[in-house]
């Protein structure tokens, strides 16, 4: 990775030999395939009114090591500045995107998800987050 930061470079006291096992590493696209997970956005850290705009790159399952977690899934999203997030399918964005097939269906597709209000659940009286969901249309109006 590369970085301008030279405040935490501690490798100008190590001894050449050691210092020659570093690298700069910027991988080729297409290359390799990122392990790390991006920054998860909950979706209480998107204000009412903004939105999260991206490209769906991959659906991750559970990352938690809970077993109760199992049927959670999250979207990768590649956003404008060329970063990854993610986000999870939460109740209205899983079911604005279930007639396209689910989270996998929208892989390779523009999302827009825009914070509302939080709503309170009739059935069971907790608060919910809700969503305007967006997906760029395709020329064959998938």
């Amino acid at each position: 990775m590369k970085t301008n930061d030279k405040s935490n470079d501690k490798t100008e006291t190590l001894p050449d030999h050691i210092r020659s096992m570093f690298t700069t590493f910027v991988p080729t696209k297409g290359e390799y395939e990122k392990l790390t997970l991006p920054p998860f956005i909950a979706p209480d850290d998107i204000p009412v009114g903004a939105g999260v705009e991206g490209t769906v790159l991959r659906v991750i399952g559970n990352f938690t090591g809970d077993p109760e977690m199992d049927h959670t899934k999250n979207l990768v999203l590649q956003i404008k500045t060329g970063e990854e997030i993610m986000i999870p399918v939460t109740g209205v964005l899983g079911q604005s995107i279930a007639s396209l097939g689910g989270p996998q269906g929208v892989v390779g597709r523009d999302l827009v998800v825009v914070r509302l209000p939080d709503s309170i659940s009739k059935n069971y009286k907790n608060k919910m987050f809700m969503f305007d969901v967006y997906i760029r249309k395709t020329t064959d109006n998938k």
